[in-house]
């Protein structure tokens, strides 16, 4: 259960992450008018999803899960970017939520490759 709980958290702290790092493509659609978080908030929500992580990831697998888990979701965080920035010029509701369930995959895949 702690392995879900670390995963979710981290997920949604890189969700945050990448609607920081992109502009909103859609004015007044659904997560344009959420607003966009601060880079500090983005910064913090990271801090607390990778204390999360380690905490659960380091309880079930180790420090190379933790290592394998964040090297293929920054991965997948930058390619996610940058092809989101290329075909449509930034981010939308409907890639917010994409964004955290690539994340969510990277982390287990990630956790499983290690165990």
């Amino acid at each position: 259960m702690i392995i879900v709980i670390g995963t979710e958290a981290a997920s949604r702290s890189v969700m945050a992450k990448f609607w920081q790092s992109l502009p909103s493509v859609r004015a007044g659609g659904v997560a344009d008018k959420a607003g966009i978080p601060t880079a500090d908030s983005a910064n913090f929500a990271l801090i607390l999803g990778a204390v999360a992580l380690a905490i659960s990831y380091g309880a079930a697998g180790g420090p190379l899960a933790i290592v394998i888990a964040v090297c293929l979701t920054a991965l997948v965080f930058l390619a996610f970017s940058a092809l989101c920035r290329e075909k449509i010029g930034g981010q939308t509701g409907d890639t917010l939520g994409a964004m955290q369930q690539l994340t969510t995959i990277s982390l287990l895949l990630g956790l499983v490759i290690a165990l």
